[in-house]
């Protein structure tokens, strides 16, 4: 290996060595993402009838605010990771 290539190597390692993965964080929002989804569509178990299934601003305020707690509770467990 040449000088050259050995002093690409440590700048690349020492540019990777500060930065977290972006992908890591991608991935992490789109779990948290499909959580939410997913929550939302579970507060329609409850429902009686299909006739009473509608939009309601209340289940996408409380389904985005569960997500944002799990998001917080997860951060801080692996933070370390």
């Amino acid at each position: 290996m040449t000088a050259d290539h050995q002093t690409q190597g440590a700048d690349t390692d020492a540019q990777d060595a500060g930065h977290p993965d972006r992908s890591m964080y991608l991935r992490f929002g789109a779990m948290i993402a499909t959580s939410v989804v997913v929550m939302y569509l579970v507060t329609y178990l409850n429902v009686f009838d299909v006739a009473h299934i509608h939009f309601s601003e209340e289940r996408v305020y409380m389904a985005l605010t569960m997500g944002g707690a799990m998001g917080v509770v997860m951060m801080a467990w692996m933070w370390g990771m």
